[in-house]
């Protein structure tokens, strides 16, 4: 059917959006540590996790794609399937980064990671640095304070979250049923839908 065609494509793109707001989340930072004054943030690329959120997300764009692609409906649920279950692995990625404080973030904030795993300058505000930058491997061990997610982990939830829309939807919407198969109903002891084609005629009915 049209409509079932038409709302497959707007829940592949759908998808391919979330896996591509996937994507871009690595490029932003993924934590941020305020103490003394002195700011350090974690890139997304130097987070193990985030490394696995972005694949998914590649694989979110491709399989999105494809669902706005494909006709035959039975590939198109098991491809929204596999989407649903893909967005949510990487949904869960975000919701675990929320507290900015997992195992990962404060490895990398000990070591002033950034986004590609370099060591970072930490930008501090006052005190008797006076304002100056100081390396973040001088800070090592010191790191605490106030901690907040990032804008990566904002932008995968809401990556993640659409996903998982565009695939719900796709497994939602109603199946197209195509052309009947004739002698199928009477194959299994139904009874024909009146002007049918291919139409069982009972025995002797041409004699008659």
């Amino acid at each position: 059917m049209a409509t079932t065609r038409r709302i497959g494509r707007i829940a592949g793109l759908a998808v391919a959006l979330g896996g591509a707001l996937l994507i871009g989340a690595g490029f932003l930072p993924w934590a941020a540590a305020v103490r003394g004054g002195t700011t350090t943030t974690v890139g997304g690329w130097s987070l193990d996790a985030v490394r696995v959120g972005a694949a998914l997300g590649a694989v979110l764009v491709v399989v999105g794609v494809a669902v706005a692609m494909v006709m035959n409906p039975v590939w198109r649920r098991v491809l929204a399937a596999v989407s649903v279950a893909a967005a949510l692995v990487a949904g869960g990625i975000a919701v675990y980064h929320l507290s900015a404080r997992t195992g990962d973030v404060h490895t990398a904030l000990r070591h002033g990671a950034t986004g590609g795993g370099r060591h970072a300058n930490q930008t501090t505000t006052g005190g008797a640095s006076g304002g100056q930058q100081r390396p973040a491997s001088s800070q090592r061990g010191e790191l605490g304070g106030v901690r907040a997610p990032g804008a990566g982990v904002w932008i995968a939830l809401a990556g993640g979250l659409i996903a998982v829309i565009g695939g719900m939807g796709t497994l939602a919407a109603p199946g197209d049923p195509g052309r009947p198969v004739p002698g199928a109903a009477h194959a299994v002891g139904e009874p024909e839908p009146a002007g049918s084609e291919g139409k069982i005629e009972p025995m002797g009915s041409e004699a008659a």
